[in-house]
């Protein structure tokens, strides 16, 4: 299923037409909402949005971004990596690289993570004397182990895992296969 025909489905099961889904948005967002427009071209499979969209599409259909993600085959990862216009890649070495597809606006920071196989991340964690700091992981495709100050967990397409990232961490593809994970810090640090 495509993101278009799941959004679709969604908003027909919830009995909203495509103005009421959009009003909802708006009520919930408030100024920042995404606009009708970009509500009809993701429909019409034109755009399949940002991150920030596909988040304001889940409050609004009042449905978590797991299930939202579930059966949905064509889901075209480059739209997300638009930032002020421009792609930001943080490259970890030739096998692992992090493409920022949040806006430099939000209070969080997402990153689209690409690990080929046997590649991993290098060891990373946000500085304690800052604050507190959370991570999340979605794996979108493939496997990847998920080591947290030493604890590994492996996490198959749908998992997720959440974690202190003041922790010493790092990702690593557990497969034959390229992996894709989705990663969400907050507060937003670089």
């Amino acid at each position: 299923m495509e993101l278009k025909d799941k959004v679709i489905q969604l908003r027909k099961e919830r009995h909203f037409t495509r103005q009421a889904l959009h009003q909802r948005i708006v009520e919930i967002v408030g100024k920042d909402a995404i606009s009708y427009k970009t509500l009809q071209r993701i429909e019409s499979g034109r755009f399949d949005g940002r991150v920030t969209s596909l988040y304001q599409l889940c409050l609004g259909l009042n449905v978590p971004l797991k299930d939202f993600l579930e059966e949905i085959t064509r889901y075209n990862i480059k739209e997300y990596n638009r930032w002020d216009d421009h792609e930001e890649v943080y490259k970890y070495n030739e096998g692992a690289q992090a493409e920022i597809v949040s806006g430099a606006k939000m209070p969080f920071l997402s990153l689209k993570l690409t690990l080929l196989p046997k590649a991993k991340t290098t060891p990373e964690q946000d500085p304690k004397e800052i604050g507190d700091f959370l991570k999340w992981i979605y794996v979108l495709k493939g496997k990847v182990f998920c080591v947290v100050d030493g604890k590994q967990s492996l996490l198959e397409p749908g998992g997720c895992a959440s974690f202190d990232s003041t922790l010493p961490h790092y990702f690593e593809n557990a497969g034959i296969t390229k992996a894709q994970c989705l990663i969400i810090q907050h507060p937003r640090h670089l």
